[in-house]
């Protein structure tokens, strides 16, 4: 069964403002994630945390922390910027 995927406030907050392709690619990512959450093709855990996963989306990175059911996206920003918010 896939996890619920739940966004925090400032990741929603970032992906509102995206153009709709982006959030379809972002919304069809975090589907599959969803269904298998530990696959290493989809995403990898974030070096010196054991939680946290990032996720590639061409220019974007997707920060996740999947618990045994939910899928909570914490941040979403460009390649650049979204490690400096961490």
């Amino acid at each position: 069964m896939p996890l619920e995927i739940k966004f925090s406030s400032e990741a929603l907050k970032y992906t509102k403002n995206l153009d709709r392709p982006t959030k379809e690619r972002i919304a069809e990512k975090l589907g599959k994630i969803a269904k298998d959450p530990f696959n290493l093709n989809l995403s990898i855990l974030l070096k010196g945390d054991t939680n946290k996963r990032r996720a590639r989306l061409g220019d974007y990175r997707l920060i996740l922390f999947i618990t045994a059911e939910v899928l909570l996206v914490t941040h979403v920003a460009p390649r650049g910027q979204v490690y400096k918010d961490l």
